[in-house]
């Protein structure tokens, strides 16, 4: 699975497109605008409770809450995984087939890279909550973006991560404690 894979198609398959070729009829592919749609991914929708945004090749459903860019909307539409919904929209719009050796070789790389970082993590002086609370979050928007992890996973990993800094924030937790906490929800997230 890679970003990089998304990216391209991302970049060549248009929002507006993918929407017509399922047969959203209150979306006019020819208009290059915001445009609102119903949308049938939370139920049926009696009026148009979906916008299309074609300046960011994406949709937001008010009713689902959810913001989707292509290879999103063609998961939750036919209920596909990252992978499959790659590979749906890669042959359904002509895009030469994704080198699963490149994405292998990705996925080698990163996780080289992730051991470097906690090679060099602990030869470093301790750090400040701060400095941890910092690079966690950093992980965390990587791993939100990647979309490797399902978002539920995510959210949760999120979540675990507010209540500590807020726990800090409010002087509910020392920051000792707080540090202890971050590496524990670090190790969880690095062991996905």
């Amino acid at each position: 699975m890679s970003s990089a894979r998304a990216k391209r198609i991302q970049e060549s398959v248009n929002i507006l497109d993918l929407l017509d070729g399922y047969g959203y009829e209150d979306i006019d592919a020819t208009m290059d605008r915001e445009q609102q749609y119903r949308c049938d991914l939370h139920g049926q929708d009696n009026k148009p409770s979906a916008r299309v945004y074609p300046q960011s090749n994406s949709t937001y459903c008010f009713a689902c809450g959810k913001a989707r860019d292509v290879v999103g909307f063609v998961m939750d539409k036919e209920g596909l995984a990252f992978r499959d919904a790659c590979r749906v929209l890669e042959e359904r719009y002509g895009l030469p087939a994704w080198k699963e050796e490149a994405s292998k070789q990705e996925t080698i790389e990163s996780a080289a890279s992730k051991a470097q970082n906690e090679i060099e993590s602990l030869s470093r002086s301790k750090r400040t909550f701060d400095q941890e609370s910092r690079r966690l979050e950093h992980l965390l928007t990587n791993i939100t973006t990647d979309r490797e992890i399902p978002m539920n996973d995510v959210l949760a990993l999120w979540e675990g991560y507010d209540r500590i800094v807020h726990g800090v924030k409010r002087e509910d937790w020392q920051e000792e404690q707080a540090k202890e906490a971050l590496g524990k929800l670090r190790e969880r997230v690095l062991g996905r």
